[in-house]
């Protein structure tokens, strides 16, 4: 099969649930080292990226003639992985919440480091996620849409954007740099112990490791 052009919303675990393939069959290709190359989590693709899909390997069983078999297929599932914290990086352990992906709800309380973790399909791309600060608490406190495997590299304007975004700092991931995206950098670099910065410097290695460290090293 040739190359594989990127779209907005792949990760690699679609990919490979698409191609009938493990997520290792696709990374360890020789035609993809680049990508290994690059040091990103293996799942943070950026639209436009090319991957190289390899052929299957067919699995063959051997039958006996006139007999009927029953032969059971395993499904693939993704791990969903989120984690509660606030704007430093502290977790919000032992919370509540519920994440909704393709209808089925899946309820419970983060661990004691703030994480979410969830069976999903591995081709979904759409969710939701309800978290409540207090037991008594009738409306959740966080209620967001979830993109599942829309997050692009830190490299880019848009994947810090969107990070930022998912710690709580308001701006959209557009990939301009606009007001919203500027106080929202200025407020973390801020709440970070990272050094203020002239509009065109906002954006450096600092705050990019940063950024990764909060989101789990992505």
């Amino acid at each position: 099969m040739p190359s594989y052009t990127v779209q907005p919303g792949d990760c690699l675990t679609s990919l490979a649930a698409r191609f009938g393939l493990t997520e290792q069959a696709i990374l360890d290709h020789a035609n993809n080292q680049r990508l290994k190359d690059l040091g990103r989590h293996p799942n943070v693709l950026a639209a436009g990226d090319s991957v190289f899909i390899p052929d299957a390997d067919p699995h063959v069983e051997h039958c006996a003639t006139d007999t009927r078999h029953k032969f059971v297929v395993t499904l693939p599932k993704a791990k969903l992985r989120l984690v509660l914290v606030d704007a430093k990086g502290t977790a919000y352990a032992g919370k509540r919440y519920v994440v909704t992906v393709d209808g089925q709800r899946r309820e419970g309380k983060s661990g004691g480091d703030g994480l979410v973790e969830v069976d999903v399909p591995p081709q979904a791309t759409r969710g939701r996620l309800q978290a409540w600060m207090s037991d008594d608490g009738d409306e959740p406190e966080i209620d967001r849409d979830l993109a599942i495997g829309h997050l692009q590299p830190v490299a880019s304007l848009i994947g810090v954007q969107a990070r930022l975004a998912n710690l709580g700092f308001s701006c959209e991931p557009t990939g301009e740099l606009d007001d919203a995206t500027r106080a929202a950098l200025r407020s973390f670099r801020a709440k970070n112990g990272l050094p203020a910065r002239d509009d065109d410097a906002l954006v450096d290695d600092a705050l990019r490791k940063k950024l990764r460290d909060l989101h789990e090293g992505d």
